[in-house]
C-alpha cells in the first residue's frame, strides 16, 4: 500500500505540481571542496556501487567538470520517484549519470538477519519488474526535462552467492533497462559486462560491492564515459556541447576488389572513389568474412563470424543439396539474434541516430514479418530495407511481375524513369540534411551492382563509345576455374554503367557533406559484401576479376577480397595499408574511432584498425583470418569449402575430398601455385588451426549425402 501511495504522489508531482527545489542543494548532495562556474555540472544518482567509486571520478575529472552525487544512497526505482526532485534540485545539470536496480531486485524478508533483512529463498522482490520499468520511465520523464546528456550505468554484476540477489534477476532487470534507454536515445554505459570481468581480487566474496581497486576501474570508466559527453563548458554559458562525429558506411551489393579505379580497373571509372582512398586509408588486403553477401552483412553488423550465429549462407537457405550433391550442407539460421547487439544498437547507446537504406537482406526468405528487419535491429528508420536481396527492378516501379517478392519497399512515391541508385541517394541526401545537427550513423547499403544488371541508359550509352574509342574487344572470353568458367576480362559496358552510377552517387552524399559544412566532421566507410560476380557455368558473368582467382561464393581471393576504405577527419589518409584485415573490423574500429569502450563479447572476432591508420602500428599481431562456405552455390564448382590466412599463406580445405592447397599470396595472388607437397609442415600446421576454429566458434562442416548419386553431379553438363 505504500508504494503504490508513493506512485500515485509521484505520478501527480510530475504530472502536475511545480518542481521541488530546496533552499540549497548543497543540503543534499555531496561534491567536490572546490567548485568552478565555468566548468560543467554532472550528477551520479545510483545505489552504494555508485558512492564507493564518486570520488574516483571525482578525481578522473578534476579541472572538466564538476562532479555531486546525493549524500544518500538512492536506493531503488521507488525512492527514486519520490527523491528525484530533491536531488536535481535547482541546479543546471550538463550531464547526468543513473543507475538504479541493485535495490530493486534484491528479495526481502522481515525475519532475514543479514544486513537489510536480505533472503532470496524467503524473501519478496523489493519491485517488480513490471514495476521497475514504470517507474524507470517516469524517471527518464523527469530527467529530460533537465536537458541534460543522460547516461545510464547497467547495474554492475550479482555473483551468484550473494544472499539476496538472483544472478537471472540481474540479467532480465538489465535487458528490460537497456531497452528502455535506448527506446529513449539514453547512452547506455555497461557496467554489468565491465564489473563482471573484473578480476576476482577486485570483488568481494558472494557480495555485489567492490574492492577500492574494483572501485578504482569502475570509476575510470565512468569518468571515461562522462568526459566523452561534456560541454566544453558549463550550461549557463550558453556554450554548445561537443559533437561526436556522424558516420556514413555505404556498402555495394557484389563489387569485385579491382571494380574501381584505385584497385586497378581500366575499364570502370570511379573518380569520387579514387578521391576518397586519396584522402582517406585504403586497404589492400580487406576480406569479407564470407563470400556471399547476408553473412558478411551480419559480421560488419555483430563483429563476428557469421558462422558463430548459424548465418553461413544468405536467405536463411542452406543452398543447393540432393543426389546431385555429394554433401549435406549444414543447416542455416536466415535472422540475426536478437540478443546481440549490433553496431547500430552499440550507437544508439552512445546518443546517435541511427538509420538504415538500401538492400538488408538479414531476415530469412521465408518470414513474411518485419520481426528481423534494420528497426529490430537498432536503426530509428529503415527505407528500402527487407528480406530480400535484389531489387524488382532498378527502374521505377523497382518491382517485378515474375517475383514479387523482390519489390523493393518505401519507394512508391517516384516516377517512370526514376532509378534505384539515384533515387535511394536523395533519400539519403534528405535524412544526411534533416540531422545535420546531432550525431547519425547512416547504414547505406545500395542494391548495386547485384543483378539484375540493369543499367541507366545514358551512362550504357557512354561505356559503349568509350568501348569502341579504345579499340577494346567486347566479346566475352572466358578462362577456366576447375569445372566453371570466369570471364577473363572487365568488357561490359552496362556493368560498367552500373558502378559509375554507384560511384556518381556517392559523390553526390560526398558533395552534401562540403555543402552543409560537416564533412570535416563525418567518418566515411565504403566496402563490398563479397567478391565480384564473375563466375559461372559460361563465361559472361557481369565483371572480370582477374588476376584474382575465381569470383563471388567461392572460398578464392576472387570471392572474399574486396575494396575498402576510410577516411577519418583530422588523420592524414593517402595511405596503402596492406595488413589482412575483415569486415568484422569494422565494428571495434569505429568505437575506437569514436572513443566509445570497446564491446569484446560482441566484436569478440573484430580488431580495432584505428592504430593501424594513425601509425601506431604496422600490423595487427592477428594470428590467423578464417573463411568457411559450407554449401554448394550454382556458380562454383568447388563446393563446400573453408580457408585461414595466417601471414601471406593461405591454406584451402576442400569439404568433399578433403583436398588441400596452400598458397603464398605475397607471390602468388592468384592462387596458381599449389605449395602443399613442398611445405607439408605449414600446411599441417593452418590446416589444425582451422580445425580448432572450427570447433571452437561452433562452425561445423558438412555430412556426406547418403543419397549421393555421382552420375548426377552437379557439375556434369547436361
Amino acid at each position: 500500500m505504500l508504494r503504490l501511495l508513493i506512485l500515485l504522489i509521484s505520478f501527480s508531482l510530475f504530472a502536475e505540481d511545480p518542481f521541488y527545489t530546496p533552499a540549497t542543494d548543497k543540503k543534499n548532495l555531496d561534491s567536490q571542496v572546490k567548485i568552478t562556474e565555468s566548468l560543467p555540472n554532472v550528477l551520479l544518482i545510483g545505489d552504494s556501487i555508485s558512492i564507493g567509486y564518486h570520488k574516483g571520478v571525482v578525481k578522473n575529472l578534476s579541472g572538466k567538470a564538476n562532479v555531486f552525487r546525493p549524500k544518500t544512497n538512492c536506493g531503488d526505482t521507488n525512492k527514486g520517484v519520490k527523491s528525484l526532485d530533491k536531488w536535481l534540485g535547482n541546479t543546471e545539470w550538463d550531464v547526468i549519470h543513473f543507475n538504479f536496480g541493485l535495490h530493486d531486485l534484491c528479495y526481502r524478508h522481515p525475519d532475514a538477519k543479514v544486513y537489510g533483512n536480505r533472503d532470496k529463498i524467503n524473501g519478496t522482490i523489493s519491485v517488480p519488474i513490471k514495476q521497475y520499468k514504470q517507474n524507470l520511465e517516469l524517471i527518464i520523464k523527469r530527467l529530460k526535462k533537465t536537458n541534460a546528456t543522460l547516461i545510464w550505468g547497467s547495474t554492475t554484476f550479482v555473483p551468484e552467492g550473494e544472499a539476496g540477489r538472483n544472478q537471472k534477476d540481474n540479467i532480465s532487470y538489465n535487458a528490460k533497462a537497456r531497452k528502455i534507454m535506448v527506446q529513449n536515445d539514453i547512452i547506455v554505459n555497461d557496467l554489468f559486462t565491465i564489473s563482471k570481468l573484473l578480476p576476482e581480487k577486485f570483488k568481494k566474496t558472494a557480495d555485489v560491492h567492490f574492492t577500492s581497486e574494483g572501485s578504482a576501474r569502475l570509476a575510470t570508466r565512468v569518468a571515461k564515459f562522462i568526459e566523452n559527453n561534456l560541454p566544453t563548458t558549463s550550461k549557463h554559458r550558453d556554450v554548445k556541447k561537443t559533437k561526436r562525429p556522424n558516420i556514413i558506411l555505404f556498402l555495394i551489393d557484389d563489387l569485385g576488389w579491382n571494380d574501381i579505379a584505385c584497385y586497378g580497373s581500366k575499364f570502370y571509372e570511379t573518380p569520387n572513389l579514387d578521391q576518397l582512398a586519396k584522402e582517406g586509408f585504403r586497404f589492400s588486403e580487406a576480406y569479407a568474412a564470407n563470400p556471399v553477401c547476408s553473412p558478411t552483412r551480419a559480421s560488419i553488423l555483430l563483429g563476428k563470424y557469421p558462422s558463430r550465429v548459424g548465418l553461413s549462407n544468405h536467405s536463411g537457405s542452406s543452398g543447393p543439396k540432393g543426389p546431385a550433391h555429394k554433401l549435406t550442407p549444414v543447416p542455416v539460421k536466415g535472422n540475426m539474434p536478437l540478443e546481440d547487439i549490433t553496431l547500430a544498437e552499440a550507437l544508439k547507446e552512445a546518443g546517435y541516430k541511427t538509420a538504415h537504406i538500401g538492400k538488408w537482406h538479414l531476415q530469412s526468405h521465408y518470414d513474411t514479418s518485419r520481426n528481423h528487419f534494420p528497426e529490430k535491429h537498432g536503426f530509428d528508420l529503415n527505407i528500402a530495407g527487407h528480406r530480400m536481396g535484389q531489387p524488382g527492378d532498378f527502374y521505377f516501379p523497382y518491382k517485378s511481375k515474375q517475383h514479387p517478392s523482390t519489390n523493393v519497399p518505401d519507394m512508391e512515391d517516384g516516377k517512370e524513369g526514376d532509378y534505384l541508385t539515384d533515387k535511394l541517394t536523395d533519400k539519403a541526401i534528405q535524412y544526411i540534411k534533416e540531422n545535420k545537427d546531432t550525431p547519425f550513423f547512416l547504414n547505406f547499403w545500395y542494391y548495386t551492382v547485384h543483378t539484375p544488371i540493369i543499367p541507366r541508359k545514358d551512362l550504357q550509352k557512354k561505356y559503349e563509345q568509350k568501348s569502341k574509342k579504345i579499340g577494346l574487344d567486347l566479346k566475352v572470353t572466358g578462362t577456366p576455374v576447375l569445372k566453371s568458367m570466369a570471364r577473363a576480362q572487365q568488357n561490359n559496358p552496362r556493368y560498367a554503367a552500373m558502378v559509375e552510377a554507384m560511384d556518381e552517387n556517392i559523390g553526390r552524399v560526398l558533395t552534401t557533406l562540403k555543402e552543409l559544412n560537416i564533412e570535416d566532421e563525418t567518418i566515411i566507410v565504403f566496402c563490398s559484401d563479397n567478391g565480384g560476380l564473375s563466375t559461372g557455368t559460361g563465361p559472361n558473368a557481369p565483371t572480370s576479376q582477374l588476376p584474382l582467382k575465381a569470383g563471388k561464393a567461392w572460398v578464392y581471393e576472387g570471392g572474399i577480397r574486396i575494396p575498402f576504405i576510410i577516411k577519418w577527419p583530422g588523420k592524414n589518409g593517402n595511405k596503402e595499408l596492406q595488413a589482412p584485415v575483415c569486415t568484422t573490423d569494422i565494428y571495434p574500429t569505429l568505437l575506437d574511432m569514436l572513443k566509445l569502450p570497446a564491446k569484446p563479447r560482441q566484436h569478440l572476432d573484430g580488431l580495432s584498425l584505428a592504430a593501424l591508420m594513425t601509425g601506431k602500428a604496422s600490423d595487427l599481431n592477428r594470428e590467423a583470418l578464417f573463411i568457411h562456405y559450407p554449401h554448394y552455390h550454382h556458380i562454383n564448382s568447388m563446393g563446400p569449402a573453408g580457408a585461414v590466412r595466417m601471414g601471406d599463406y593461405k591454406l584451402i580445405e576442400y569439404y568433399e575430398t578433403g583436398e588441400l592447397e596452400l598458397y603464398n599470396l605475397k607471390d602468388d595472388i592468384g592462387e596458381l601455385d599449389n605449395l602443399v607437397k613442398e611445405q607439408p609442415e605449414r600446411a599441417a600446421r593452418m590446416l589444425k588451426k582451422l580445425q580448432e576454429w572450427r570447433k571452437e566458434s561452433q562452425s561445423p562442416k558438412p555430412e556426406l549425402n547418403p543419397n549421393y548419386q555421382a552420375a548426377k553431379d552437379y557439375r556434369i553438363k547436361k
